[in-house]
């Protein structure tokens, strides 16, 4: 099967980013491999040889590694013409992208330990540094060159980052990040005088993507981290914007995010930052505050009626209608008016 061919294959669909191509042809490799260099004509492919084929490549490979030679491999099946109605004839399964991105993402503390190691050796300090002040990507950092870097705008120039386009893009790059760049550039060696390469390997050659992964294994074993690597840079970038409160709009910017899906699985906040940004934004409707003790309602004395005087006329006429009635007794009587006033005792007697 032609290489060449697959290859312009998918250029006449849009997909030309060198990068991109160096993994779609690792999955038309390994189809070639499997059959031993001689794939069947159209229709000859089974299901169950795309299944196997699958199972080795995702048995072999780390899920980072697995994407692009599956999505590699579907594309050499859709070369082939296993396509009807414009669907896939075969199904190649293919991780989600959530699955690259359940690693814990740095705390700043982590951050600032990698760069305190690192202060001494400008090289690898200024490689962190520029990771993590612009959000970069792994192939994007190897393809950066000198002229990409706007000191004096404070800017990094992304000539052909990912995505089916490669649009060149601009992202804001932070002091910090271009202090580090100016040191390092004082001290590189290209092997050649010519060379445009920002970041040169030891050797004085572009830095690959293969070394950037190596050194960021070597940090980590050195620094003692559970986990680093090239990509967590960017998510650890993503979460700290939104943690400080940057807006998605502005993070989708820098990030250079089309999906505002994607990007929120980027952000993940550890359980610190959530009580934090809770309290924080939280609005406080009801706060309780410091009650005074309640004090005990004053009894209210009663409503006493102002009686009315009765005439000594009146009180003489009951008392005699009380022992005529024979409900008192003639002592009875005469001790009524015994506590009266001396001139109800007068008329007694």
């Amino acid at each position: 099967m032609d290489e060449k061919a697959y290859i312009g294959f998918l250029n006449a669909r849009g997909l030309n980013n060198p990068s991109t191509l160096k993994e779609y042809v690792r999955g038309f490799k390994d189809l070639d491999a499997y059959f031993q260099g001689n794939i069947p004509k159209k229709g000859r492919i089974t299901q169950h040889q795309v299944d196997i084929l699958v199972g080795q490549i995702k048995a072999r490979y780390k899920t980072n590694s697995q994407i692009p030679r599956l999505m590699g491999l579907k594309w050499t099946l859709r070369y082939l013409g296993y396509i009807k109605d414009g669907r896939d004839v075969f199904r190649v399964s293919i991780p989600s992208s959530v699955e690259t991105m359940r690693e814990s993402v740095l705390t700043p503390e982590q951050v600032q330990l990698i760069f305190d190691y690192t202060k001494d050796e400008p090289f690898r300090n200024a490689i962190c540094k520029m990771f993590y002040y612009t959000g970069i990507r792994r192939m994007e950092l190897s393809g950066l060159n000198l002229e990409d870097i706007d000191f004096e705008n404070q800017v990094v120039h992304i000539q052909n980052g990912k995505g089916q386009n490669h649009q060149p893009d601009t992202i804001a790059i932070s002091p910090i990040a271009l202090d580090a760049l100016q040191k390092y550039l004082k001290m590189r060696q290209p092997e050649n005088p010519e060379e445009k390469a920002l970041f040169l390997s030891p050797i004085g050659r572009r830095v690959s993507k293969s070394y950037l992964n190596y050194m960021m294994k070597e940090l980590r074993a050195e620094t003692g981290l559970p986990r680093l690597t090239c990509h967590i840079w960017r998510a650890s970038l993503i979460t700290h914007l939104s943690n400080n409160g940057a807006s998605l709009y502005h993070i989708k910017a820098q990030s250079r995010h089309k999906s505002d899906k994607v990007l929120g699985r980027y952000i993940r906040p550890s359980i610190d930052d959530k009580k934090r940004l809770y309290n924080q934004f939280c609005p406080q409707i009801d706060t309780p505050q410091q009650s005074k003790p309640v004090e005990p309602p004053k009894p209210v004395p009663p409503k006493i009626e102002p009686s009315i005087p009765i005439s000594i006329d009146t009180r003489k006429e009951e008392l005699i209608k009380l022992l005529q009635e024979g409900l008192i007794t003639p002592e009875q009587f005469r001790e009524c008016f015994k506590s009266d006033n001396s001139k109800t005792s007068r008329y007694i007697q």
